[in-house]
């Protein structure tokens, strides 16, 4: 199969536009992990080819080569639909799936099976003959009914479904947006009227297909509006440099509440890879995570959930069609408020306990007690005040520092018995109070007391032997007819305990009606 490669005239303008793909393609390469740039690549692949072999087709003599030629053509011609459909889906923020790529990949390859795989003529072409052109000796590939009822419908509802997306997906109805819009379906249309042109015998040149020449201008223009509009920067920006290095961990899940997306923050929470796409959200194993997105109509509950021992707040996002009520999309932002808790329980601990002993101070023993009694009408509920001998002394004699200890320790005896029923608190001082429905208040407040003495004698310095006078009041809330009951209760406590006092201290006494065995 001998053929001489010859220059025509006219070929520059097929020439240049195959080094203008080509210098655009090498522009991507260093692109080429961001997912536009992909796009963008594949698209002016698939027009490189088909400029290439079109070249080395107009350049050859023999009608043998020149079919060989343009049958490795019809890889980048075929495709170049589907490469320009997965670029305008990129484009408009929607993910070109494995689906969407299987279902237009269908008609691609079988034409390229009837193109290379079955003898001609068939169904896409017959026996090519030569014809004579004013400017190329071109080739009569006498098309079939697979070509015009075939391959055109779908290059040309490819482009059309394209045009829809764009103008659908792309942007708002902001005036900006709209012009890109326009120049863009400018772009699309170019190539495919003047291809339209050429299969009606209706072109520039009769016989010459211009569709690679205006394929390459539209290439140009799609460029010229990409840099003015900073699209190949603010797009991988957008989702490359922003999203993906948020701390915030963020899924992106469809209307079947499957996976379609997430950053890399999130990877590496739920140990994602490539595979999770498509994974249901149950699958995550994140409990308030799937019941959130089952009734995303609760917005007015704070969600957090516990993932790997850290606290995250769950926040939903809903991407609804402009025209409609229907949800195309759920974002949900993970953010680890695991410190912003434990400051919001340092905070608490701050506002409800004592700073020196830790018990409740005034305000919150007053609130837990008051819940204490609501919770119980018809128990008996007690009032055990407690107060340390002679603690003014042991200030005076030993210092501040020595006193505050001794406080600590009877602070960390009451805590260590305190329950969902026994509330202990320190009023002021040296002055500690417990209310408690527990019955057998004789043997309760003993073992207050004891608890106080065994921790004392641990840090009691030779020669001090502390001690405690113990008030008790009780009444039963069944038959109870006071206002407030909790203020009478701690009242009899403290007349008891002053009692205990004035009887010599180291005293228990009890008063109101309950009488111990």
């Amino acid at each position: 199969m001998e053929s001489t490669y010859i220059y025509v005239p006219g070929l520059w303008l097929y020439i240049v536009s195959t080094v203008v793909l080509l210098m655009f393609m090498t522009a991507q390469v260093p692109r080429i992990h961001l997912p536009l740039s992909k796009r963008i690549f594949w698209v002016l692949f698939t027009a490189f080819l088909w400029n290439f072999f079109l070249i080395l087709e107009f350049m050859v003599s023999t009608i043998e080569l020149k079919l060989l030629y343009a049958k490795l053509q019809y890889i980048g011609i075929v495709w170049l639909p589907v490469t320009w459909l997965a670029l305008v889906v990129e484009l408009s923020s929607y993910r070109f799936s494995k689906r969407l790529f299987a279902v237009s990949s269908i008609p691609p390859v079988i034409f390229l099976i009837f193109i290379f795989l079955v003898p001609q003529p068939n169904a896409f072409w017959g026996i090519p003959t030569l014809e004579d052109a004013s400017l190329f000796p071109m080739v009569d590939f006498h098309y079939g009914p697979l070509y015009y009822f075939g391959f055109l419908p779908f290059s040309y509802l490819m482009a059309f479904i394209s045009i829809i997306i764009l103008w659908r997906n792309y942007g708002t109805d902001h005036v900006h947006y709209r012009r890109q819009k326009l120049l863009l379906t400018f772009v699309l249309l170019l190539p495919g009227l003047t291809n339209l042109l050429y299969n009606f015998n209706i072109s520039p040149v009769k016989g010459l297909n211009l569709s690679t020449a205006t394929l390459t201008v539209s290439g140009v223009l799609f460029y010229i509006i990409l840099y003015r509009n900073s699209l190949l920067d603010l797009l991988p920006v957008t989702r490359e440099q922003i999203v993906e290095n948020l701390d915030e961990a963020v899924l992106i899940f469809n209307p079947q509440k499957r996976l379609i997306d997430f950053n890399h923050s999130a990877a590496n929470l739920f140990d994602l890879g490539r595979n999770s796409i498509g994974i249901e959200v149950g699958e995550l194993g994140v409990d308030e995570l799937t019941r959130r997105i089952d009734k995303p109509q609760d917005t007015d509950s704070k969600t957090l959930a516990l993932i790997q021992g850290l606290v995250y707040d769950i926040n939903l996002n809903f991407v609804k069609d402009t025209s409609s009520e229907f949800c195309q999309a759920i974002i949900v932002t993970l953010r680890d408020i695991t410190r912003e808790q434990l400051m919001n329980q340092r905070l608490q601990l701050l506002a409800e306990r004592d700073s020196l002993t830790g018990l409740y101070n005034r305000h919150t023993f007053f609130l837990r007690s008051n819940e204490l009694i609501a919770a119980n009408p018809n128990a008996r509920i007690a009032a055990i005040m407690i107060d340390l001998d002679n603690f003014k002394a042991i200030n005076d004699t030993y210092g501040h520092a020595y006193g505050d200890l001794i406080l600590q320790t009877m602070g960390e005896a009451l805590l260590a018995l305190t329950s969902p029923t026994i509330v202990a608190g320190r009023l002021g001082g040296d002055e500690f109070v417990v209310t408690t429905t527990e019955q057998g208040l004789a043997d309760l407040s003993l073992r207050f007391s004891e608890e106080v003495y065994d921790r004392l004698n641990v840090v009691t310095k030779e020669g001090l032997d502390p001690t405690l006078s113990v008030g008790v009041s009780s009444i039963d809330l069944a038959s109870c007819t006071l206002e407030d009951p909790l203020e009478h209760l701690l009242n009899q406590a403290d007349l008891a305990m002053y009692q205990a006092k004035r009887g010599g201290k180291d005293k228990i006494v009890f008063t109101g009606d309950y009488v111990p065995s």
